[in-house]
């Protein structure tokens, strides 16, 4: 039941920093005038696609607590989260897709970071974030495309 609770905690948390981070910074009507490239999603799609991401982020971080990572591993967790809400800030709160773009480098180092640091002792935990590093790294080439085009 203690792991339970402790998945349930990771998760939530994911979510509050995913969810509040939107509502502070949704896509606005200036989102909406910047040229976007081909292979940009429709909006439906990144509620859906975060949706399932935090919920494997949230599960990664609770396994590695329960496994006892609590160094490094979860040094990188908590920076990654942080990283993932302040994107939202620099994207949408201060229109700058630059800045974003600069910040996803090490938004991205700190998933990597994650994975590298939990792959030997919760493998688990590593795997859940990989498509989270997939993810990301679509974002950056998105993030990279919409600050060139415009």
């Amino acid at each position: 039941m203690r792991k339970v609770k402790v998945y349930a905690i990771f998760i939530a948390l994911t979510f509050a920093v995913g969810w509040t981070s939107a509502a502070l910074f949704p896509p606005d009507e200036w989102y909406r005038t910047l040229n976007k490239p081909p292979f940009n999603p429709p909006d439906w799609v990144f509620p859906i696609a975060w949706s399932i991401i935090y919920v494997m982020v949230g599960l990664a971080g609770g396994r590695a607590w329960v496994a006892g990572l609590m160094g490094v591993p979860l040094l990188f967790w908590i920076t990654q989260l942080g990283l993932n809400g302040f994107w939202s800030y620099l994207f949408f709160g201060l229109n700058s897709p630059g800045a974003a773009l600069i910040e996803v480098f090490f938004f991205l180092a700190t998933i990597i970071g994650f994975i590298w640091s939990t792959w030997k002792f919760e493998r688990t935990a590593a795997l859940l974030f990989l498509p989270y590093l997939a993810w990301v790294s679509f974002a950056t080439v998105l993030n990279a495309a919409i600050w060139w085009l415009n």
